[in-house]
């Protein structure tokens, strides 16, 4: 913009005015090197042909080179040759359609180092205009440790699965047998059945946990069938009862606005269909981890209702989500000052919502508390 008294302006205060932005510009620029030059993530950035203009010390460590032999090169050099022609593409759809994919969001993919090797990285894209040409910045973080553990916790996850399942099922089969045998003392047959369910419920956590990996992997074939939401409820009540109470917390359940007693849920009715094992996991995950996060002598409320063609479960405890974890609350293994429990519990149950069709939301604030959203079709 043109100041409206330029015109009238002495030469000493022209020049004055110059030096003040000249003075502000290279403090930006300062700034900005500080920044970068202090960042543990790679920043890059480019003109809008690919050519490199800014590579900071991370990027030198990231990719092994230099900032001297990688600016005025182009970035695709630490493209894997395999994704160049989908990165021309998109730049090139960018360019003439404005249409964004990947700026403005982090995504996951490879890159490739001065040596020639692959590896993971977390990309995030940045865009923006000055003097009427286009550039591009990008911040990205290694995250080959990271992908390892995960590769390392899933190859346990399927060792687990996989081969504990035939030994599980023969040391039940055999305290089955066990039970039956005439000579055992009425204590050793109880401890012989004891054994018996504890393998199948190991057998069972075994099968949940299979479930889920298919869930994830888009593979689950949903099995749903005719079923009572209100008695699943009453069911709920009667496992959680004990442990609201060792908790001193209170538990409230209201059917389409209306408050009813825990005795009379059986008798309330509201039909559903769906798979009726894992709706009961879900609610359990969601009610339990609500009893849990509850303080002493506050009420968890769980409301059953319908909504133009859905069914909606609401559970609202006054306690809040740790802000460190309000941004992961669905991902696996996340957890905050829980001494017991896996992180698993709320991603099994997003996962069992989607995969009727469904999904669950929340809101956490230190006032209104926690409410979790389960919405469900029909």
């Amino acid at each position: 913009m043109t100041d409206p008294d330029f015109e009238s302006l002495s030469r000493e205060e022209l020049l004055r005015r110059a030096r003040i932005l000249a003075s502000m510009l290279a403090e930006c620029q300062d700034q900005h090197r500080a920044l970068a030059d202090s960042s543990v993530d790679a920043m890059i950035t480019t003109d809008a042909n690919g050519l490199v203009l800014s590579w900071n010390p991370a990027a030198e460590r990231l990719f092994g080179w230099q900032e001297n032999e990688a600016v005025g090169r182009d970035v695709e050099m630490i493209i894997p040759q395999r994704l160049r022609q989908a990165h021309h593409e998109g730049m090139r759809r960018f360019m003439k359609t404005g249409r964004k994919r990947l700026i403005g969001n982090r995504t996951e993919l490879d890159a490739l180092n001065r040596e020639g090797r692959e590896f993971p990285i977390e990309l995030s894209l940045s865009t923006w205009t000055s003097r009427g040409e286009r550039f591009f910045g990008a911040i990205i973080r290694d995250v080959t440790i990271r992908k390892r553990h995960e590769r390392l916790r899933e190859d346990v996850q399927r060792i687990a699965r996989h081969d504990l399942k035939s030994p599980l099922a023969g040391v039940g089969g055999l305290a089955r047998l066990l039970s039956r045998s005439e000579n055992l003392s009425d204590k050793e047959r109880e401890w012989a059945r004891e054994i018996t369910r504890l393998s199948e419920r190991m057998l069972g956590s075994i099968q949940r946990s299979m479930d889920f990996l298919r869930m994830e992997e888009g593979t689950y074939e949903l099995k749903p069938e005719n079923l009572d939401l209100a008695d699943m409820l009453d069911g709920l009540h009667r496992e959680f009862q004990s442990t609201a109470q060792d908790f001193q917390v209170n538990l409230v359940y209201r059917v389409n606005d209306e408050e009813i007693p825990p005795d009379n849920l059986r008798q309330t009715g509201f039909p559903h269909r769906g798979e009726a094992d894992l709706l009961h996991r879900m609610l359990e995950n969601l009610l339990k981890n609500a009893i849990e996060a509850t303080p002493a002598g506050e009420t968890v409320t769980l409301d059953l209702r319908r909504e133009t063609g859905k069914t909606v479960i609401t559970i609202h405890n006054p306690g809040t989500i740790p802000r460190e974890i309000r941004d992961r609350l669905f991902e696996p293994y996340v957890s905050h000052g829980k001494k017991t429990g896996t992180g698993l519990g709320t991603t099994s149950a997003r996962l069992i919502a989607r995969i009727h069709g469904g999904d669950i939301t929340f809101t956490s604030t230190e006032d209104q508390g926690t409410t979790l959203r389960v919405e469900l079709p029909g």
